[in-house]
């Protein structure tokens, strides 16, 4: 016999060929044959004008057919180099650069044992076609053809192990099993996953039968079907079922076990292609289903940080037999969970990684084959040195000094920049009581305290709470700092914040006119300082129905944006969007199409005449001239949004 992909094999059809490289099927060629025959047409026309492949596959095809019959290359390399042009879509000779880098010795290596193979089935076959003896030696022989590439034989192989088995051993032998699972690896290379489901069902219950739910074969049989899952695109079951394999194997091996790795990088790669997120875990949850911690470790310091008042993690990074690293790493992994940037599972995983290796979270992530955007771990950074900032300062200064309580509010700070309030409110209060001890109720000191805690409440809208703090703050500042001083300033710009979301618009009107005031005194009435408190200061003159004032402010502000934002830009189109409401408010019908022309090309300076954000503010807009009986103006206006929309560029 001869070996496979020798250069005997020189007049290789071209059907064959295409067959062999898994361009068409196997009930694609007879189909075309018998076309090609009736219209008097060559195959490979036929085959392309009936669809079951390309123009390129066609041209590539008869390249190496013709490269064959010269002798330049063997079938082998041909129908490697076939796959890769047809998969990737690239030119038969890059095709065969990339298959002539492969190392050739492993290839002619399985070349020599498939051939060894189909000469035992042949010596078998001639005293019994049917004997049992043939299943495992076929199913050797699908395997083979299925790493050199060659799927028609490897399906028609497995599919004869297959039969000889039930025949053999029983439906329900493992022997059957395994040749399930071996087609199916066929059946998943090629796409063919309808064909793939029912059959990785059959494997699953024959190997849970016979072995075990918990058995390595079964936890293969289960990655199996996740693969076909997710070719499916049934996202949920094939996690389940990816998760259901990898906790089999890591019972079986142990979660440090080489193989496992692999096991981790290709659900990093699904979870990455699905854009993965889970639920919220807290540090300690995270140490100890990564081993790091013990359950009953975690109870006892839960309990004595909330005795504390101060945040888990933080009481964790001075926790004496805990390596701060590794609760760094664990803060690192709870904020990239929140932020929906990596799996828990994952984390979990990298946690592992991360204290067997003595190496930073991020590496143990890139490890596994995961690599998060560096953007969503900027804030973390600026939040664990913080916190290791609060964990010296104690032990340095002690638990109750004045220098604690300031760590306490930046850590604070922190954790409002990353939205995460509950932990923000217990690093100020610490610090409120801390300062109120060490300086008295009534210290400047204590004042800022009450302000940071006032504007945390004020963002989740606990506006009566935010109220209280605030009016304690500014009697001390006013009383400590006098009228004229900026903090004064600030905490009135707030107080009346919370007065318009209590729809007090009056008292948030004096409180905004004395901010102003003080502003003004302080820097100047040009200051870019002032547009922040002009914008508040508009809206709410606008809510009272006092639209000359807020016309007043909304001027000021637009000129402060157009000296400070280089003339026209998106700020500037936000300020003449205040000013078009008070005149479509005054119907004041020729201002406000004059505003809204200006703003419109402030928006399209920034952003480009045909960016899609600009479509929004067109369509805004066009409601806008609606109201004031530009109708042919608002039309125009809403063609533009339209073709914005539709991404035509012509």
């Amino acid at each position: 016999m001869a070996e496979i992909g020798s250069k005997t094999s020189i007049g290789v059809r071209l059907g064959e060929l295409l067959l062999r490289a898994g361009i068409i099927k196997a009930e694609d060629l007879p189909a075309g044959l018998a076309e090609a025959r009736k219209y008097e047409l060559r195959i490979g026309e036929m085959l392309v004008l009936m669809r079951f492949m390309s123009t390129e596959d066609l041209t590539n095809a008869l390249q190496a057919q013709t490269l064959l019959q010269n002798g330049e290359i063997d079938e082998m390399v041909a129908v490697a180099a076939l796959q890769v042009a047809s998969q990737e879509k690239i030119e038969l000779e890059l095709a065969l650069d990339r298959v002539k880098n492969v190392d050739l010795t492993t290839v002619e290596g399985k070349q020599k044992e498939l051939a060894k193979t189909l000469e035992e089935i042949a010596d078998i076959e001639r005293a019994d076609s049917e004997h049992r003896e043939l299943a495992p030696l076929c199913l050797k022989a699908g395997e083979l053809y299925y790493k050199l590439g060659i799927y028609p034989d490897a399906e028609r192989l497995c599919k004869r192990a297959m039969f000889i088995s039930e025949r053999s051993f029983g439906k329900n032998h493992l022997s059957v099993s395994r040749a399930l699972g071996k087609l199916n690896d066929v059946y998943i290379r090629q796409g063919k996953f309808s064909e793939a489901e029912p059959l990785a069902w059959r494997a699953i219950q024959i190997s849970q039968d016979q072995l075990g739910a918990q058995h390595l074969e079964t936890a293969e049989q289960l990655h199996r079907m996740a693969k076909i899952m997710e070719g499916e695109v049934r996202f949920v079951e094939a996690e389940q079922y990816y998760l259901l394999a990898m906790r089999v194997r890591e019972k079986q091996l142990g979660p440090d076990h080489p193989d496992m790795v692999d096991q981790l990088r290709q659900m990093a790669a699904f979870w990455s292609k699905q854009g993965k997120k889970s639920e919220k875990k807290r540090i300690g949850e995270l140490l100890v289903d990564a081993g790091l911690l013990k359950p009953e470790g975690l109870q006892e310091a839960a309990q004595q940080a909330q005795q504390m008042g101060i945040p888990l993690g933080q009481f964790l990074l001075g926790l004496e037999g805990l390596d701060p690293e590794f609760v760094r790493a664990g803060l690192q992994a709870q904020l990239l969970i929140a932020d929906g940037v990596v799996p828990a599972e994952l984390a979990v995983k990298a946690l592992r990684i991360c204290a067997k290796k003595t190496i930073p979270f991020d590496e143990a992530l890139e490890f596994i084959g995961w690599t998060p955007d560096s953007l969503s771990t900027a804030e973390l950074k600026v939040l664990l040195r913080a916190a290791d900032e609060l964990v010296t300062a104690e032990q340095k200064l002690g638990a109750n000094h004045c220098g604690v309580a300031v760590v306490c509010m930046r850590l604070g700070d922190s954790y409002l920049d990353q939205k995460r309030y509950h932990e923000a409110e217990l690093n100020y209060k610490r610090a409120l009581s801390i300062l109120e001890k060490f300086f008295g109720p009534k210290d400047p000191e204590v004042a800022a305290c009450l302000f940071k805690l006032g504007r945390l409440y004020n963002v989740q809208n606990r506006v009566a709470e935010s109220e209280l703090l605030i009016w304690r703050a500014l009697e001390i500042q006013q009383k400590e700092l006098g009228p004229d001083h900026i903090e004064v300033a600030i905490t009135l710009e707030l107080l009346g914040a919370i007065k318009t979301k209590q729809f007090n618009h009056e008292q948030a009107e004096m409180f905004f006119k004395s901010a102003l005031g003080t502003y003004e005194k302080l820097f100047g009435q040009e200051s870019p300082k002032l547009i922040p408190l002009l914008e508040r200061a508009t809206d709410n003159q606008f809510d009272l129905d006092k639209y000359d004032e807020a016309e007043q402010y909304s001027i000021r502000l637009i000129d402060l944006l157009q000296k400070t934002r280089n003339g026209k830009s998106v700020d500037v189109a936000n300020g003449l969007d205040r000013l078009i409401r008070i005149y479509v408010a005054r119907e004041e019908a020729a201002k406000a199409a004059f505003c809204l022309k200006k703003a419109l090309e402030c928006r399209e300076t920034e952003l480009g005449k045909n960016h899609p954000d600009l479509a929004k503010s067109l369509e805004q807009y066009a409601g806008i001239l609606k109201k004031i009986d530009y109708g042919t103006e608002a039309e125009e206006l809403e063609s533009r949004a339209k073709y914005i929309r539709s991404g035509r560029r012509d």
